[in-house]
Order: structure tokens, then sequence, then C-alpha cells
């Protein structure tokens, strides 16, 4: 599920939101972090085993780090939870890689099944670690609560695109945040130029440069590999964009102010 999806607009947003507003206290966070747990599930739920151990993994590296007595258990277990962290971002993402890699130099077939990579994995998996690191450095305080730090990692405006957000930047208004009819408005309308960004620029441009690209560069002229080149700068700079504007906007209609990307 995309924010541009039609399921997206007029299904999950409306309902999450519709829900939200009318929940109280703690049960707020519980059903945001419901939602963006589903949300993730729709792109793949064999993948959200992968999201809940992460999230396991690094409420539990924020606890043990800041209670180390002395510099240097602080620092093995530093160590500890940063590599778990990269070993399982290294599986998912480059195991068919170095496979791949393997064969070539050693001229060999290798039977394997091919590992699929999550959605947003690199972005759960440092989200994650940054906290960890946070913790280590004395920048924040551990959290108790598993459902604000779950909330941190997963939360669905900023899942798969960004803006990447850290722990200190939003820990306040994990706990607690105040929503306006102002602020709902500006998370709208800023919403609002993400999607034309992505719907009317991205996309649009995308319908030009898809086409040449299925055409050999020997049989285009030099004028239009130029000019490809130019739009599809362009298009990922929209879609880019329009993504981030769309998950600042959402985060605002939920109370949460997100850093400009």
């Amino acid at each position: 599920m995309v924010f541009s999806s039609v399921s997206f607009i007029f299904v999950f947003l409306p309902i999450t939101l519709g829900i939200y507003y009318l929940s109280k206290g703690k049960f707020k966070n519980l059903w945001l972090l419901f939602a963006s747990l589903l949300f993730y599930a729709f792109g793949g739920i064999v993948f959200l085993p992968i999201m809940l151990f992460s999230i396991f993994l690094n409420y539990i590296g924020g606890l043990t780090v800041a209670k180390a007595r002395s510099a240097r258990s602080k620092k093995i277990l530093l160590a500890f939870f940063v590599i778990a962290n990269i070993l399982t971002l290294s599986y998912w993402k480059y195991f068919n890689f170095f496979v791949g890699v393997t064969e070539s130099i050693f001229h060999t077939q290798l039977e394997f099944n091919e590992v699929s990579l999550p959605i947003g994995i690199s972005f759960f998996t440092f989200q994650g670690m940054s906290y960890v690191i946070d913790c280590y450095r004395g920048k924040v305080n551990p959290n108790k609560n598993i459902v604000a730090i779950a909330l941190y990692i997963s939360m669905f405006p900023q899942l798969i695109a960004g803006p990447i957000v850290r722990y200190q930047d939003i820990c306040d208004q994990l706990e607690s945040r105040t929503i306006t009819i102002d602020d709902a408005a500006s998370g709208l309308r800023r919403f609002i130029i993400g999607f034309a960004k992505k719907i009317i620029l991205a996309n649009t441009l995308g319908l030009l440069v898809d086409p040449i690209y299925d055409i050999a560069p020997s049989h285009s002229r030099i004028t239009v590999l130029w000019l490809c080149m130019f739009c599809y700068a362009l298009q990922l700079y929209y879609d880019f964009t329009g993504y981030s504007d769309m998950a600042i906007g959402i985060g605002k209609m939920l109370g949460f102010t997100f850093p400009e990307n």
C-alpha cells in the first residue's frame, strides 16, 4: 500500500484518523501502532516478524546499554546490538548479491532460495539502531514502554520513504501531544501538495522517461538521451519529496512534527 493509492486515501487513512481522533490517552498510541503494523503487513505479512524482531532487539538494546555500569560494558553491549542490526540488514538485503559474487568467482552454480527484500528494512533498522546509539551516548533516556519504541520504529507515515526521524526529536511527542484543527488542516494541505508532486509531476515524468529506457541507446539521439537523464532526475526528486511531504502532512494530522527532509 502506498500513499497515492485509492485504498490508502479513501479507506486506510480515513479509518485510521477517525478512530485515532476518537481514542483517548494511551489508546491513541496503541491504535496508531496497530494501524502501522497493519499498514506494513499490506506490503507483505511474511515480513512482519522481521520488523517485530527489530523492535524487540532495539528495545532491549536501549535498556541494557543504558543500565551497564562500566564504560567497557557499555561499549561491548553497543557493539553487540549494532552488529546484530547490521547482520540482520545484510542478510535480507545482500544475501543474493553475495551468492552471485561467489558463483562468479568460483564459476559454480549454487542451489539456494532467493531472499526477498522486506519493505523498508533499511529505514526501520537504522531507526532502531540510532535509538540504541543515542541511549549509549546519553542523549536520551531509555524508554521502558515498548509501545512507544515500537511506534517510533514502525510509525506508518515515515516507514517506507522517511523522512528519517531521530528518537530525541519526537520522544516527548510519543508520550504526549496536542492535536489542533489548525495543525490537522496544515497537515492535510501538506499531504495534498506532496500528492500532487507524486501524481502530477513524478508520474508524468515517468511516462516520458520509461519508453526511452526501452530503446537501445544506439537508436536514440543524444539530445533525447540528455532529455531523458534530466527528466529522470526530476522524476526521482519529485517522487521522493512528494512522499516526504505526504509523510510530514500525515504526521501533522496525527499531532507529530517531523523534521524537514
